[in-house]
């Protein structure tokens, strides 16, 4: 087995044993976290990999999370939907429908257009969220009920700590493992070719807008994957989801992770999300400290955290055999 296998293994080890040592709410927290890490990984593929920054992504975390309460809403009686495999499948067709049509618009432009373009559409999305209170809320949000996994129902406090922990990891496996092909494939790497010069990319014959769209529908999908899992643990959406902050968190994970690395989105998620939490739980101005510990960090590793690590491990690999000899 090669050394990123080994170490992904012992991740997945870690990952399936931690409930059952931490308490609680932390399971809960590392829950979320995963959902968080699929957002991230999702938009790797258009920032990191085609190279379009979008400052509106967490309009698609926002349409998986509502998408989740509009269907389980009291109001559609025996139309309500509860199973969380058909409402997952119902999430990637609506993101899949909205990602394409925005996105056509979207990747027409590149460098800061397509992100003011993305920061517009999310600005329209939010306010929309805010103004259609008869079937959004409002301010108030929608209630989050909860789910069936597999056509079973589970109590709640059960549901909350271990069984939808695994099913969220199992989620997050897959999701990543489709992502590590779509990266290896030569689509993935085409997107890599129109990342570094996309006038020799398209002079190459690689069609360009085809391809950007197709990465942008991905990161959309996974977007709404993230906030449809979301959603049931937090138990109620609202229009913070789609706040421009939450566009902004996801570019500090695919920065604070390593953003031109596989594993850098999903590192950043962990690192950026807990640390929120933490620090969070010490004082109101916990916005100012973590805008400080995120600076810092960047200084420290200019190429993210995976970055540097994939920098740092052939150094300490010539080192090793040097001594050797």
């Amino acid at each position: 087995m090669k050394p990123y296998q080994i170490v992904a293994l012992i991740g997945l080890v870690i990952a399936c044993l931690l409930p059952f040592i931490i308490s609680k709410y932390y399971t809960f927290i590392l829950a979320v976290t995963f959902c968080f890490a699929i957002y991230a990984l999702g938009y790797n593929i258009l920032f990191g990999r085609t190279g379009l920054l979008s400052f509106g992504h967490a309009l698609y975390l926002g349409l998986g999370a509502y998408t989740v309460a509009f269907l389980m809403r009291p109001s559609l009686g025996a139309y309500r939907i509860f199973s969380m495999e058909l409402i997952l499948l119902i999430v990637i067709a609506v993101s899949l429908l909205v990602g394409l049509m925005l996105g056509a618009i979207c990747v027409r432009y590149t460098r800061i257009f397509f992100g003011l373009i993305n920061l517009g559409f999310v600005s329209l999305w939010y306010s929309l969220l805010y103004k259609l209170r008869d079937y959004t809320g409002g301010s108030d949000g929608l209630p989050v009920y909860m789910p069936t996994l597999f056509g079973i129902e589970f109590g709640y406090e059960t549901f909350r700590t271990f069984v939808f922990y695994y099913y969220v990891l199992g989620i997050f496996l897959l999701a990543a493992f489709i992502m590590w092909r779509i990266y290896e494939s030569p689509f993935g790497l085409a997107l890599k070719a129109i990342r570094e010069n996309g006038v020799r990319a398209e002079f190459i014959g690689i069609p360009i807008g085809r391809y950007r769209l197709a990465a942008y529908v991905i990161s959309a999908i996974y977007g709404a994957i993230g906030g449809a899992l979301w959603a049931p643990l937090s138990g109620q959406v609202s229009p913070d989801i789609s706040s421009w902050l939450s566009s902004g968190d996801v570019v500090f994970m695919n920065i604070l992770g390593g953003m031109h690395t596989f594993a850098g989105p999903i590192v950043g998620a962990f690192v950026f999300y807990n640390l929120k939490v933490q620090v969070m739980h010490f004082t109101t101005y916990w916005s100012i400290i973590l805008g400080g510990i995120v600076i810092f960090f960047v200084i420290i590793f200019p190429g993210g955290i995976m970055g540097w690590v994939s920098r740092a491990i052939p150094k300490i690999r010539k080192r090793f055999y040097a001594q050797k000899d």
